[in-house]
Order: structure tokens, then sequence, then C-alpha cells
């Protein structure tokens, strides 16, 4: 008698495993982040947010100079000046020359070999830029809002 109680037990022990597994294993489907709805919107997300990191236009400084020195661009898009001669560049907000402003929203840091630095031009304007240590490399930007149609 005393076995057959003890036999009970055991099997309403493994019952209540299988039925807490298959609970936790339904929730974990159900909830989990490997779900694929949830993966895919997560995907989405991520697709989303490296399309934001892209630039939409390039400058590129080489050789005391910025190619394009001008440039046109719709408001909300975003310019990346790339070094292009392996030298240390800091691109700031002003007027190059002997006399440069180093002031605005619109500076660097600085950034070397291989690098560049992005930014978004959220309002309509022109913007002269230079570099810090060249400022013979001069950027003329200007942001325009395009017509709606």
């Amino acid at each position: 008698m005393h076995l057959l109680k003890y036999r009970n037990y055991m099997l309403f022990g493994a019952l209540l495993s299988i039925i807490g597994f298959a609970g936790a294993f339904a929730w974990t489907t159900k909830y989990s982040p490997a779900n694929s709805e949830l993966r895919s919107q997560r995907e989405q997300d991520r697709a989303s947010q490296s399309q934001n990191d892209k630039p939409d236009f390039y400058v590129n400084l080489k050789e005391d100079r910025a190619y394009p020195d001008t440039l046109t661009v719709p408001v909300g898009k975003t310019v990346q000046f790339n070094t292009m001669d392996g030298k240390k560049h800091k691109i700031s907000l002003g007027e190059g020359g002997d006399e440069h402003g180093h002031s605005g929203t619109f500076s660097s840091g600085d950034f070397g070999k291989d690098e560049g630095w992005k930014s978004t031009f959220n309002d309509v304007g022109t913007y002269s830029f230079h570099d810090h240590y060249n400022p013979n490399i001069n950027v003329l930007i200007v942001a325009y809002r395009p017509a709606t149609q």
C-alpha cells in the first residue's frame, strides 16, 4: 500500500512537471523576442535605424580642398564630411581664411584618417563651413525646403 501511494505521488509529480513545462514553453513561444512577429518588427526597426544613419550627401576633404565645395540639400537630409587625405580635420561653422569663426551648433570635433562626420540640416539656410586645421578648406551648404505637390 505504501509503494502504491508513493507511485501515485510520482505520477502526479511527473504530470505536473509536464504540464508546467508545456505551459512555460507555450508562454516562451508566445511572448519571447524570438517570436517571428516580434523579431520581424525588431529587424524592421534596425533596418530603419541603419537607413537613418546613412548620409544622403558626401563632402570629401582632400589636398586642401573640399569636393564638392558647394552643395544644395533639402531640409532634413544628412551630409557626411570624409577624410580622404589621411590628415586630421575639424569642421566648424563659420568662414575660413585668416579670420575664421568656430561658433554654432555645427562643430565636428577632431576626426582623422578613414573617419568622417555627419550633420543633418533641419533648418532652411546657408551654412559656411571651414576646416579648423586647414582654413583654406571651405564648404558652402544651402539647405532648402522642397516645394510640396
